[in-house]
């Protein structure tokens, strides 16, 4: 057999449609057990496990994961478009449906790769230029306001945290914990801590089903600085997230917190509403009043829980809200993503294909009756 009739081979079982009769009901069989699973396991491990997965293991048997999976539907379908497609007016509404099916598969692919969320917080009044990451954590530290080293929270580890030749003095992790609590510290090692850490100690606690809901924290001790900063300091995002070392005529800073991601503009929350059913305390809706500053463009845009603002890709999503003593703070959940308009481009093709297709089937109908 030549290279040719090999190949020929190939493309002729790979348009058979016997692999979608066997994909499909998987793809449906998967998006059930993620749904399921995100009760137990949480919405991003269950995404990762059973949609993000080349291969999903259950136990040690491996199967199908769902990128694996959609590419099979994808390959058939393309070359069944490519190769095998009756190219003829009576067929373009079915051309052209295959067409927008192949476009939407290849659209949740990028969606899949290169889609990305965050959140953003904004006091009333204020402007913020960043987003927050959901999971990612680091420690940071900086001197004089510039960042001179960061690690990613999960690479640390007890010891020494930041092994540069250039810092006058030293500092150790004593303990750390990626989901915290905080329990009374013990009076023998208060006497040689500051802050909060004279007071309370952290305590590891199992970790949320959603990453996002973990507060990060770490016991930290200072060696070779001041007198009145040797010691212990306690770190813990929500609570006590900085932490300042002055040092002869430099200012040292170590923060915990969620990988920041600057934008290439600023949103500024005018007035934030908290909507609630008429006669009772229970919330309809959150609405935000903003502007978004792109140097000298300001744009006004009210976002509400089911009307996102949509900017130079980014889409801003009402989440929740923070009430403190002094202002209200909005959260915005923002994602962006380059593919966002491929199920809208594929819908148009499948609809006008699916109508091409009806009124071809309609006129051979009233030809048959003539």
């Amino acid at each position: 057999m030549s290279f040719k009739q090999k190949i020929n081979v190939i493309l002729k079982f790979a348009a058979k449609p016997h692999i979608l009769f066997y994909t499909l009901p998987w793809l449906m069989i998967l998006l059930v057990l993620g749904t399921i699973s995100q009760k137990n396991m949480g919405i991003f491990d269950a995404q990762q496990m059973y949609f993000s997965s080349w291969v999903l293991f259950l136990g040690p048997i491996p199967l199908p994961g769902g990128f694996l999976t959609l590419a099979l539907i994808f390959i058939t379908l393309l070359v069944k478009f490519v190769f095998y497609s009756e190219w003829s007016f009576k067929k373009s509404g079915i051309i052209l449906t295959h067409f927008g099916v192949l476009i939407l598969l290849f659209g949740g692919l990028i969606t899949s790769q290169y889609a990305h969320e965050s959140f953003m917080t904004i006091p009333e009044g204020q402007s913020v230029s960043s987003l927050s990451e959901y999971k990612e954590r680091i420690i940071e530290l900086s001197k004089n306001g510039e960042v001179i080293a960061s690690i990613d929270y999960n690479d640390i580890r007890t010891g020494p945290l930041f092994k540069t030749n250039n810092l006058p003095f030293n500092i150790k992790i004593a303990s750390f914990c990626h989901n915290c609590t905080m329990q009374f510290q013990d009076e023998e090692i208060a006497k040689t801590a500051h802050g909060m850490a004279q007071k309370v100690e952290l305590q590891d606690i199992p970790e949320e089903k959603e990453k996002e809901g973990n507060l990060s924290g770490a016991m930290i001790v200072i060696e070779g600085a001041d007198k009145n900063v040797n010691g212990r300091h306690l770190l813990m995002e929500s609570v006590s997230e900085t932490l300042e070392i002055p040092h002869k005529e430099n200012t040292y800073t170590v923060k915990i917190g969620r990988v920041q991601i600057p934008l290439p503009f600023a949103i500024k929350l005018i007035d934030f509403r908290r909507v609630v059913y008429p006669g009772t305390n229970k919330p309809k809706g959150f609405e935000s009043d903003i502007i978004i500053q792109d140097n000298s463009v300001e744009w006004p845009v009210t976002i509400r829980m089911n009307e996102p603002a949509r900017y130079k890709g980014y889409t801003f999503y009402q989440s929740s809200f923070v009430q403190s003593k002094n202002q209200e703070i909005t959260v915005l959940n923002v994602v962006n993503n380059i593919g966002r308009t491929f199920p809208y481009i594929a819908s148009l093709i499948i609809f006008i294909g699916l109508l091409i297709h009806s009124c071809l089937k309609l006129n051979q109908h009233k030809r048959k009756k003539t």
